[in-house]
């Protein structure tokens, strides 16, 4: 029997392929400030988050952001931390900065030939489940000096902890 003749014929068949397409897409669903937004389920759901795409306007790119949680999508904690970042960003640049310069030095080995903000280029951030003091975060850039790289400040809070972290 051939596979088309049984979806057109066999109501069951194509209710067990519908419900296989369902368990194996992801999930996707509108945000009206993170904009179209796809879930990303993980063994530990703990550690599942929702994956988009936005205008930042402090850095003036389009980042993508990684909003941790289940299947109920963002909540309204998130969208006030994901304001609070927003507004505080600027404030928060001169620690990415500091941790840009003593990369710089110990793996690019040249002094930067341009101001941070035009050598590094932010690509994305997540977004933790509460603002709270001792939230953990993090955010990533693009480097003009190395494009095959993607250069990562782990945050707590308001503060940068570590050092630069070189994916890729």
């Amino acid at each position: 029997t051939n596979i088309i003749a049984l979806l057109r014929t066999d109501g069951t068949t194509v209710h067990w392929w519908k419900r296989m397409q369902e368990q194996f897409s992801p999930l996707r669903q509108p945000h009206p400030h993170f904009g179209p937004l796809t879930y990303m389920r993980m063994p530990d759901e703990a550690r599942s988050y929702w994956e988009g795409r936005l205008s930042f306007g402090p850095s003036g790119t389009e980042i993508e952001v990684f909003v941790d949680g289940g299947e109920s999508g963002p909540s309204d904690s998130q969208l006030v931390c994901f304001k609070e970042i927003t507004r505080r960003f600027p404030e928060l640049w001169p620690q990415f900065e500091e941790r840009f310069a003593s990369f710089q030095l110990e793996w690019i080995r040249r002094p930067a030939s341009a101001a941070y903000s035009e050598l590094y280029t932010m690509t994305s951030m997540s977004i933790p489940r509460a603002l709270a003091a001792d939230m953990e975060w993090e955010v990533s850039f693009d480097s003009q000096q190395d494009r095959e790289h993607l250069y990562t400040i782990e945050m707590r809070g308001w503060t940068a902890i570590g050092e630069v972290r070189v994916d890729g």
